[in-house]
């Protein structure tokens, strides 16, 4: 995970408490799991 992505992700996390934060706690996430399946791929593809 990059540092930007865990860092929004804490920020976040913390403050998810109303309707328009956990919709961003739910983007930070998407944007988590997108980054982790990049990951994945170019892991897969270097083989």
């Amino acid at each position: 995970m990059t540092t930007q992505l865990h860092l929004a992700y804490g920020i976040v996390e913390g403050r998810a408490h109303h309707d328009v934060d956990q919709a961003m706690m739910r983007n930070v996430a998407l944007a988590r799991k997108d980054a982790r399946r990049a990951r994945r791929t170019r892991r897969a593809t270097k083989r």
